[in-house]
């Protein structure tokens, strides 16, 4: 666990710099010397408007703002996730399922599968800019020495799997299992039935790992 100037010293840099002495505080402490939960508790604090900027600096919008409970990091990851729109929630929960790592061009197939339409372009950018994922473009070469291009999606920690996994229903995590199953049998065939048949039994994605 971190030292106070340390928690602080996290939650400054979360901010980029802009924190003022009351709001590092209050925020540094909510995190308990943890700094993911730190990050996670300042992320929400400036999504909720209880961090306000005013002419580059961000102090707390109020009296009571940054003064709750003390929470560890998976528990700030599932009260951020609360407060995502209807879709964002959504699109955590299909990433959160193959372990929190997938192709962009599978979770748009998955959601088909799964009956939730939403637009999977603009809501993984939301979520890029809200702190939750990470895209990266993979180069893919062939035989042949050709390259293609696949857009993969990422949590930042496998805190987020793990938290966001564990918020799922049973029958949430069954329909979701099964489309990428059936995605992944349509992709790959016989060299996916494999992987397909693990999702299909409900196992994969497990919240149970390092």
């Amino acid at each position: 666990m971190l030292s106070r100037e340390g928690a602080e010293d996290v939650a400054v840099g979360a901010s980029g710099g802009a924190l003022d002495a009351l709001a590092r505080g209050r925020w540094a402490r909510l995190g308990g010397g943890n700094p993911l939960a730190i990050v996670e508790a300042l992320t929400l604090g400036i999504a909720s408007g209880d961090v306000t900027f005013l002419n580059e600096r961000a102090t707390p919008r109020s009296r009571a703002a940054g003064r709750g409970k003390v929470l560890s990091a998976s528990k700030w990851i599932r009260k951020r996730a609360n407060v995502e729109p209807t879709p964002a929630r959504a699109m955590l929960s299909v990433i959160a399922v193959p372990c929190g790592d997938a192709k962009a061009t599978m979770l748009m197939k998955v959601m088909e599968r799964a009956g939730l339409r939403l637009d999977v372009a603009a809501t993984l950018q939301h979520l890029e800019t809200t702190r939750w994922i990470t895209i990266r473009e993979t180069r893919i070469p062939n035989e042949r020495g050709e390259t293609r291009t696949e857009t993969w999606v990422s949590f930042p920690a496998r805190s987020h799997h793990k938290a966001l996994f564990n918020t799922l229903e049973d029958e949430a995590r069954r329909k979701l299992h099964l489309a990428i199953a059936r995605v992944i049998e349509e992709e790959q065939g016989t060299f996916g039935q494999v992987e397909a048949a693990w999702h299909a039994g409900g196992k994969a994605g497990g919240a149970g790992g390092a």
